[in-house]
């Protein structure tokens, strides 16, 4: 039974970004103009577990029906995004697609700032336990991980390929249809990478 099907009580995730350049001074300036005005800071903190003990450090906060966020800035190029799930808490794979589209809004906010992802880690926590780290991946962890996936029909292709050609008397094509298939299934694995497989892992 995997995370996202056991029964879980209220889950929140934290993501951590660093970004290569110091961030804005006045984020809760600039940060508005990006994500549209701030939510009622007081109503977005109480939609969550987030410690009030805190919420001097919040910089920007959006309470929607679907999910509730504080931003915090740690350092001068570090952000941490609060995120929680606005209608159902228990939901894992619901509070992964909220983290994953802020952190690529995010992601396009440095972009707008001339700035860049440095690092980014997602921490999902089940009360005051760890249940999850996630992280984004690039295109060449991506293609790692699309190749080594299923690798055994990948072998298997090829390799029947051969056989084949060689059972129904095609041996002098035999190394030719190999190659065919070889590039076919290399075809796959680039626009699998490029646009189907997921851009985040989660442990």
């Amino acid at each position: 039974m995997t995370r996202s099907t056991v029964a879980l009580d209220s889950v929140y995730a934290e993501l951590t970004i660093q970004s290569k350049k110091d961030l804005p001074e006045e984020l809760k300036v600039v940060l508005p103009k990006r994500f549209g005005d701030p939510s009622d800071k007081a109503r977005a903190i109480n939609a969550t577990t987030f410690p009030k003990d805190f919420e001097e450090g919040i910089v920007y906060q959006k309470h929607t029906p679907q999910r509730v966020f504080l931003v915090l800035q740690d350092e001068a190029s570090t952000l941490k995004v609060h995120i929680e799930d606005a209608e159902d808490k228990t939901q894992l794979p619901r509070l992964q697609s909220h983290v994953e589209e802020i952190a690529m809004q995010m992601e396009r906010f440095l972009k707008h700032q001339r700035n860049r992802t440095a690092k980014m880690r997602i921490v999902v926590t089940e009360g005051v336990s760890t249940i999850q780290t996630g992280a984004k991946l690039n295109w060449w962890n991506k293609l790692k991980l699309s190749i080594t996936e299923n690798a055994l029909p990948k072998i298997y292709v090829p390799v029947a390929t051969f056989v084949a050609s060689i059972l129904v008397g095609y041996e002098d094509r035999a190394l030719l249809n190999v190659l065919a298939a070889l590039v076919a299934m290399a075809l796959w694995v680039v626009l699998d990478t490029t646009f189907i497989a997921k851009s985040y892992k989660y442990k």
